[in-house]
């Protein structure tokens, strides 16, 4: 079974086409989409040649993500606190990495500054988070905003979704969209249990039945 974490329609594949030609040329992206649009699968996608591939979790202090970076690129030092200044210095120096930041809603406001430099040092950057960022990198961070190029991700339609789940009847990929409101983190945790299901059951197709009673326990309180 094809994976179905990442479902490749036209504009997903434009966009990695996208992003990876920028990486080549040492500039950055911002993916930016809801909740459950795929962003994260996105980012997971992302394979350029020549280049280390480094993800770096949002969360933490300045000093922890940049010491995150050094230490992924295999960058021989001791970690300490209170070293982000000669830690920002070793990461402008590395040669061919590429930055992956998911959720950078989440950044604390002091490392878009680093993110500048890092940006002006070539390093290619490629960031996703919701909606909202836009407007915060207008008010507090124009700078930043001003270096990246974004790419909106749509909502998935259920045709992308067909050859992915061909397991099911016709109609059950339509009331799990329906029930997930478009969030395909949950879409896909349905679709996953439909899976089990049918594999507990010696089934050879999703019903309609069994997605019902799949969203059924979704709706209890006890859940």
């Amino acid at each position: 079974m094809a994976s179905t974490d990442f479902i490749e329609d036209e504009q997903r594949r434009s966009y990695l086409t996208t992003i990876h030609t920028r990486i080549l040329k040492g500039k950055s992206t911002l993916l930016i989409g809801k909740c459950g649009s795929g962003k994260t699968a996105l980012l997971k996608n992302i394979k350029p040649l020549s280049f280390t591939v480094i993800p770096v979790e949002s969360l933490g202090s300045p000093n922890y993500i940049l010491t995150s970076i050094l230490l992924k690129s295999n960058y021989n030092f001791t970690a300490r606190s209170h070293k982000s200044v000669e830690y920002l210095t070793a990461i402008l120096n590395t040669p061919k990495i590429t930055i992956l930041l998911d959720d950078i809603n989440d950044l604390r406001p002091g490392f878009f500054r680093f993110l500048k430099r890092m940006m002006d040092a070539g390093i290619p950057l490629v960031m996703a988070g919701t909606p909202e960022i836009t407007t915060l990198l207008k008010q507090n961070h124009e700078d930043v905003l001003a270096r990246l190029r974004i790419l909106k991700l749509t909502p998935l339609s259920i045709l992308d979704f067909k050859d992915n789940y061909a397991q099911f009847e016709k109609d059950t990929l339509e009331l799990i969209s329906g029930f997930s409101f478009g969030n395909m983190w949950i879409f896909k945790e349905i679709c996953e249990e439909g899976l089990e299901k049918l594999k507990e059951a010696g089934l050879t197709k999703v019903t309609v039945n069994l997605v019902h009673q799949i969203i059924q326990k979704y709706q209890s309180p006890a859940l």
